[in-house]
């Protein structure tokens, strides 16, 4: 809550700490101007937002409000957070703006989402723009700043290893990166430096320093005028991450905070190697493209146009063979049958002898075969099963590394040697299917011709797409029959529940007939006991078939959809305070409200929601008469509905329980009723779309709320 005169007369523990305070009392204690000072407000574009146009000042000028989207830089550590803030302004009798109502929904982690993923589409795009790796990671390097960091830097390992180049150096002041190169000039990296570049290109693990200390900074100049030079730049956190394919390293991407004061955290991170990962992925096939073009060129220099043919030849098969792989991991198909075309897929393109792929049962710890094709198409026989460390595919499963042979006769960890030459079989290559840590299974390719690298990589990487195929297809097939038993489970309970409180109905009638009757025409007639046994008959009788009609409403509302359409949440509480009026007057209650909405919704089951609410704030009272208020708030597409009281109040290991079916909190002697008017509430919120919870200060009553969709334009 903001003063005219810019003083925070309110705020939240919540708003507290969004802004960076340790408590309320902190941030109360901030004048207008400091805090402006100590922050720098951006919009949704970066750019800063003068102090006129943040919405508590428009909103003390009477302005409508309006929800904006800012970003506050804390000035002292960097630190952003998103927030999608309103202001109201509070008009007195005259209409005139006495103070300003700030609400700020923190969407930080949603927007750095959104950062990450369309920097890491972008990256992909410059990255796969052009076979001219040095240009495009430049582009990065550029894209990085100063959205990411404040210098972002990328090195290249040459072909020796050891030395490596900066091909990219970015900063959006063009003096400070001469500056820097100059620097880099005069103070050449130490390739043996214990941290930083030289330790990830030989380590290829990443490096992170949230918070550089100066002592990092002392061990890492040359001498005191470096030292001097490296303080003036005002580095604060940096991070290394590796540029990795097929096992390699192939560089490093360097990011630095600096003139920002931010710092990187663990976020941060993920999104660097990820970068790096596409980046090395980026480098790699440049490379082998501009290999396989050195190739072809040489090919041609030298008249092999036969070479170079049967190059090309191979590349399209391993281009089929990857397309007919893809397409048969996305056929909603068996996980035997995906793998049977895989197989085939295999011997076609590449012309194997024979392929089988083995999947791994975690039960036995055996290997069961899945697919064969080529030379034999049988599943069974002794290699139809075989335990994890047996032969040469129980040993690859259990080392998890691959097995390539081109002299499969000379080859001592081949047992059935005469079938190998029997068959003419000159090479084997085992790889295990492994997603992760975890081995599925092991593909096995034989050939009665020697198998070129060029080969092995594909046959390698089509492994890889069969590994993380078969891994999504059982996870779907999981979740397909997860989600067809739990459909189930719900209808026959759904089902159970219906039949069950309509099947009692009747007989539970007669029986509290008969018991009311027994107690007006015996009463007073037999002892004191008599009475006393009747009417505990007659109450429980009653209490039971209260008991079934709201198990029968319950299941009802489960199994029927509402009809939504326009309903005024005004009329649906004037319903609803006309049924509890008798109870109204008997408690002395006051319930009042601000004007409600007209949401998308069932009107008949707004009012039984409101009667819920309303009467259970008139049970659940202290001494003192109940007082009930009905409040909303709009908040995008959808209405917060809040039914506050100065009762009982709930305390807070039971919040969650209070909406689960027949839940009671106190004895029936205390507090009548059965625990089915919270799960009720609950069951019509969600068939509405939305959701419902309850807040209870301790000593200030209870505070439910729930969201209903906002009326729709066909309404």
């Amino acid at each position: 809550m903001v003063e005219t005169d810019g003083r925070i007369s309110f705020a939240n523990p919540m708003a507290a700490r969004f802004l960076g305070f340790e408590s309320v009392e902190a941030l109360c204690a901030m004048t207008a101007k400091q805090m402006l000072e100590s922050f720098q407000v951006l919009d949704a574009q970066g750019e800063a937002v003068p102090d006129q146009a943040l919405p508590s000042r428009a909103a003390l000028q009477g302005a409508r409000p309006t929800a904006q989207l800012l970003r506050f830089r804390v000035r002292s550590s960097g630190e952003e957070r998103w927030s999608l803030v309103s202001a109201t302004p509070v008009l007195d009798e005259d209409g005139r703006v006495t103070r300003v109502f700030n609400l700020f929904r923190d969407v930080t982690e949603q927007k750095r989402s959104e950062q990450a993923l369309r920097f890491l589409s972008e990256a992909s795009s410059m990255l796969g723009a052009s076979l001219d790796y040095d240009t495009t990671l430049a582009a990065v390097a550029r894209a990085m700043v100063p959205e990411l960091a404040d210098w972002s830097a990328v090195e290249l390992l040459e072909d020796d290893g050891k030395t490596s180049r900066q091909v990219a150096l970015a900063h959006i002041d063009p003096l400070k990166i001469k500056f820097a190169e100059e620097l880099r000039q005069r103070y050449p990296t130490d390739p043996d430096a214990p941290m930083g570049v030289p330790n990830v290109l030989r380590t290829g693990t990443a490096e992170m320093m949230s918070e550089i200390p100066q002592e990092v900074l002392e061990q890492g100049a040359v001498d005191e005028e470096h030292l001097r030079i490296i303080n003036e730049l005002g580095l604060q956190s940096y991070m290394v991450v590796p540029l990795k394919a097929r096992g390699r390293i192939l560089g490093a991407i360097s990011l630095v905070m600096a003139e920002s004061r931010r710092r990187f955290g663990p976020r941060d991170l993920e999104l660097a190697e990820a970068v790096a990962h596409r980046a090395g992925l980026a480098v790699d096939n440049a490379r082998l493209f501009k290999e396989a073009d050195m190739a072809r060129r040489l090919a041609a220099e030298l008249a092999q146009r036969r070479a170079a043919d049967e190059l090309r030849a191979r590349l399209a098969r391993y281009a089929s063979l990857r397309a007919d792989v893809s397409v048969a991991l996305s056929m909603p198909d068996a996980p035997e049958a995906t793998l049977q075309r895989c197989a085939e897929a295999v011997v076609h393109h590449l012309g194997a002898a024979l392929v089988r792929v083995w999947t791994l049962d975690k039960a036995s710890d055996a290997l069961v075969l899945q697919a064969s094709a080529g030379l034999s198409t049988h599943l069974d026989g002794p290699h139809g099963r075989i335990a994890v460390g047996a032969f040469e595919i129980g040993r690859i499963a259990l080392e998890k590394k691959p097995h390539v042979s081109n002299a499969v006769l000379d080859d001592p960890h081949v047992s059935d040697k005469e079938w190998a030459r029997r068959e003419a079989i000159v090479s084997f290559a085992g790889y295990p299917l492994v997603v992760g840590e975890r081995v599925l299974g092991v593909l096995a390719a034989f050939s009665r011709e020697r198998l070129a690298d060029d080969t092995l990589n594909a046959l390698g990487a089509v492994t890889d797409a069969i590994a993380q195929g078969l891994e999504r297809r059982r996870a779907e097939l999981a979740r397909e029959e997860q989600a067809r038993e739990l459909a189930r489970s719900n209808a026959d309970l759904q089902q159970f529940a219906y039949v069950a409180s309509h099947d009692l109905q009747e007989p539970l009638r007669m029986v509290a007939s008969y018991t009311q009757l027994l107690a007006r025409r015996y009463k007073g007639k037999l002892d004191a006991d008599a009475d006393e046994f009747i009417r505990f008959a007659v109450d429980g009788a009653t209490r039971m078939q209260t008991l079934i009609n709201d198990l029968l409403s319950y299941s009802r509302m489960a199994s029927n959809k509402a009809e939504a359409s326009a309903a005024s949440c005004e009329r649906a509480l004037e319903r609803a305070l006309a049924n509890l009026r008798a109870a109204i007057d008997e408690a002395g209650a006051t319930v009042t409200h601000d004007p409600l909405p007209v949401v998308h919704g069932e009107e008949n089951q707004l009012t039984q929601l409101f009667q819920n609410l309303v009467g259970n704030a008139l049970k659940f009272r202290r001494s003192e008469a109940p007082e009930v208020r009905v409040t909303a708030e709009r908040t995008g597409s959808e209405w917060t509905i809040s039914v506050a009281d100065n009762g009982i109040g709930i305390a807070p290991e039971y919040r969650e329980r209070v909406f689960v079916i027949f839940q009671r909190l106190h004895p029936r002697t205390d507090y009548p009723g059965n625990g089915m008017g919270l799960a009720i509430c609950k069951k019509i919120v969600e068939r509405h779309g939305g959701r419902i919870w309850v807040h209870s200060p301790p000593g200030e009553g209870t505070i439910f709320r729930f969201t209903l969709p906002a009326q729709r334009r066909h309404d």
